[in-house]
């Protein structure tokens, strides 16, 4: 079973999303291509969130960085899509609801 996280989206911070576990045949697997991309409320791709590479770290899991320009407004909701394939194959696709707050302290 593949996890997927995504940390809070705050507006002018990075914020990491996670991968684990991704198995293909039963076998964890490193070679994939896997990308993350946000869309807001309407589908639209969200400025700074279009397929950012989430490169692997090992053991079945990737990892990506979204960018601290990344165009969220605080109190909006947006779609996180993570989006992994193998020689241009789909091998799997997963979607996070979010909702990006206004960080404070």
């Amino acid at each position: 079973m593949n996890q997927c996280d995504c940390g809070d989206l705050h507006p002018g911070n990075s914020t990491t999303v996670e991968l684990l576990s991704v198995k293909v045949n039963d076998v964890l697997n490193n070679d994939a291509v896997v990308t993350v991309t946000v869309k807001d409320s309407n589908g639209s791709v969200v400025s700074g969130g279009n397929a950012v590479a989430m490169p692997s770290i090992g053991g079945g899991g990737y990892r990506g960085v979204l960018p601290s320009t990344l165009a969220i407004v605080a109190n909006a909701r947006y779609t996180v899509e993570i989006t992994a394939t193998i020689s241009g194959v789909g091998i799997g696709f997963w979607q996070i609801d979010k909702v990006a707050k206004k960080r404070s302290g």
